[in-house]
């Protein structure tokens, strides 16, 4: 074993083991699961956290921790209404910080800045941290008096010069980051086609076309990536770049808070619903687990049935396949049932609003569709027709090319494709060629009209000899002859011949055609069809002229007079 085998060998199993693991990752339900694994450590520290502490803050600046509530608000609304105060606070540049100061009010430690209260020390809180209640206020308001100073520092405008440095500098920074991914990304895809011209350029084998394969797969994962890591180093970038250009100015600084605060408020409240959403989330991932893996379990038994390895008595193999479909559709209608009251938003307005539409669409929009499906269930267990047989319906003659819960497609033997609605189907009738052949053949019949001068029974060797001869006719059963009516000038004979080919009844009937007529020019009758009339003295027989004797002469009139006795 050389070593390019070895080295092509660890390739390939290499390749073959990611490819399992992605088609096992791409199962359904697979990966809902590993990624409420995932977020499980998320869902616990979520679950963790006391829902009776709330940090309060200063423009994103920690101040101090609430430990508890008060009165009706619970700690997060109480951390919300201090932050407010303290933002008006530090906004207000006449109030002096030395005015922050915490005074004793009925046991209730109350700390107060400009002639406003802005926060309090309940006695509560102050016995869990192991503190008096004027210790903990006088902590607050020392943390409140530096949050104050570095929120007015912060603001403290520099000379015009350098902040308009500071905004190019920033927007700058992020045209640098773009243009780095840019340039990454070219490196890569330079990289991989050099890559791809070495592979090609070397003899063809297996294990070519496997990397060939693996460098195609590795251009779509970097294309992927390179778009995602743009997409959000342009909007993590872009946001801090207007947020900065913002705050360099007196007009727009209570316009960058805002802009902050749109772009947070709504993550802040999509993370919190999602870690709320969680345990939701969890059973409609194991439930669609349940049921995905149900349908396929489901569809390899319709295989076994289907390929004959189950057997149930009564039960066709042909339906195995439409009773998966239509069981499938039942248990995915069930599923979404049972999960309905666990999707998100399942309880507002709007959603309830957009169910009652689509369901008013739906009611008024699907009734032919109900009837098309109810009418192929119907055909489906009356065996009215297989797949590949011949059939007509109504005036369409041809071959059953597809069923299907709405419509039957049928190939004409002009091989054109009509589709029929099955409630059309269904109303109309159905006549099945193909399953003659499996009750001992279909019969293909012809009528022709002699005279009653030819012998019947010499019409019958004829026209038995004509269906002999004709290629697809069986010789067992044997082909006979009906003597359907005696009309005016002539005798209507039947041809029937079996046949297991309903597919060349075309070419059969056409085949029949012309053998009759030779056979019949062959034992000299003619075939009195259309009806015409002509005096025999004089005219040559209808039959062609390779077929009559070398000698053959047409008679002569003969005049009789009266009296003349032969």
């Amino acid at each position: 074993m050389t070593c390019a085998t070895i080295q092509g060998g660890w390739i390939r199993n290499l390749w073959i083991a990611g490819d399992r693991l992605c088609r096992f990752v791409r199962r359904p339900g697979i990966g809902f699961l590993l990624a409420l694994i995932a977020g499980l450590p998320l869902a616990i520290k979520a679950q963790d956290v006391a829902p009776s502490a709330a940090m309060v803050r200063l423009d994103q600046r920690p101040v101090y921790e609430l430990r508890s509530g008060l009165g009706s608000l619970d700690a997060g609304s109480r951390a919300r209404d201090v932050e407010g105060r303290l933002l008006k606070l530090a906004n207000d540049t006449t109030a002096p910080l030395d005015s922050i100061t915490a005074s004793d009010l009925g046991g209730v430690t109350v700390i107060t800045g400009g002639n406003q209260m802005l926060a309090t020390a309940t006695p509560e809180e102050a016995a869990k941290l192991g503190q008096s209640t004027m210790q903990l206020g006088q902590a607050r308001a020392a943390a409140i008096r530096e949050a104050v100073r570095e929120y007015r520092l912060a603001r403290v405008k520099p000379p015009l010069v350098n902040r308009i440095a500071k905004i190019a500098v920033a927007w700058l920074a992020l045209g640098l980051l773009l243009w780095a991914w840019r340039w990454l990304h070219r490196m890569v895809v330079r990289r991989l086609r050099h890559w791809e011209h070495e592979v090609q350029a070397r003899p063809a084998d297996a294990s070519q076309a496997l990397k060939l394969l693996t460098i195609g797969k590795l251009k779509d994962v970097e294309t992927l990536v390179f778009r995602l890591a743009v997409g959000l180093t342009f909007l993590i970038g872009a946001t801090a770049a207007l947020t900065l250009t913002l705050q360099q100015f007196t007009a727009t600084e209570e316009l960058s808070a805002t802009w902050l605060d749109w772009f947070r408020q709504p993550v802040e409240s999509l993370s919190r619903s999602f870690v709320d959403y969680l345990p939701s989330l969890g059973f409609l991932v194991v439930w669609a687990a349940v049921v995905a893996y149900s349908i396929r379990l489901l569809k390899f038994v319709s295989r076994w049935v289907g390929d004959g390895v189950i057997v149930i008595p009564g039960f066709h193999a042909e339906w195995a396949e439409p009773t998966y479909r239509i069981a499938a559709f039942l248990m995915a209608a069930f599923g979404l049932v049972v999960a309905f009251p666990y999707l998100p938003g399942r309880g507002s307005p709007a959603f309830q609003g957009v169910s009652i539409f689509i369901g008013v669409l739906l009611s008024l929009g699907s009734s032919s569709a109900i009837s098309n499906i109810i009418a192929g269930i119907i055909l489906t267990y009356t065996r009215a027709f297989r797949l590949g047989d011949r059939v007509k319906i109504g005036d369409h003659t041809g071959d059953i090319i597809d069923k299907s819960l709405w419509v039957t497609r049928v190939r004409t033997i002009k091989n054109e494709d009509i589709v029929i609605p099955n409630s059309t189907v269904i109303g109309a009738a159905v006549i099945n060629y193909t399953e003659g052949k499996y009750q001992g053949g279909l019969i293909i019949h012809t009528t022709v009209t002699i005279g009653y001068d030819a012998p019947w029974r010499q019409v019958h060797q004829i026209m038995i000899e004509a269906a002999r001869r004709t290629e697809g006719v069986l010789a067992d059963p044997p082909p006979f002859v009906f003597q359907t009516a005696l009309n005016d000038y002539n005798v209507s004979y039947q041809i029937n011949a079996y046949t297991d080919q309903p597919q060349a009844m075309a070419r059969l009937y056409s085949d029949l055609h012309q053998h009759l007529q030779d056979t019949f020019n062959e034992g000299g009758i003619e075939i009195l069809s259309p009806i015409y009339n002509q005096l025999r003295d004089g005219h040559q027989t209808t039959i062609p002229a390779n077929y009559l004797p070398p000698n053959y002469r047409a008679p002569g009139f003969r005049v009789e007079r009266p009296g003349d006795v032969e």
